[in-house]
């Protein structure tokens, strides 16, 4: 109640839903579409720094292929995978192009 009247009704109001593990969402940042792949190699480069692994999502199976390789001419190791690979597909190129995998 407190929120719906403080924030201008219902339909300014959202539900928040609580996992049972007790983890959270990770953090979610909205940037510019302008220089995306300059921003991501970027933050890519940050989290190799730091030991982590990077998972970057796009929203077509071309898309995934051009930055994929993208990022390889930048000499950042990647690789795509995407729902019409077979698993053994998937599990040869991963252990056929071990070298260029950041994970």
């Amino acid at each position: 109640l407190y929120e719906i009247e403080k924030g201008g009704g219902e339909k300014e109001v959202i539900e928040q839903l609580v996992r049972p593990t007790g983890l959270l969402d990770p953090e979610i940042k909205i940037k510019p579409a302008k220089n995306q792949i300059e921003d991501v190699i970027e933050e890519i480069q940050k989290s190799v720094k730091a030991k982590e692994r990077v998972l970057v999502l796009t929203l077509t199976k071309r898309l995934a292929e051009d930055i994929s390789e993208h990022l390889i001419q930048k000499n950042i190791k990647a690789e795509y995978l995407h729902s019409e690979i077979k698993t053994i597909e998937t599990f040869k190129k991963n252990t056929h192009h071990t070298k260029r995998r950041a994970w």
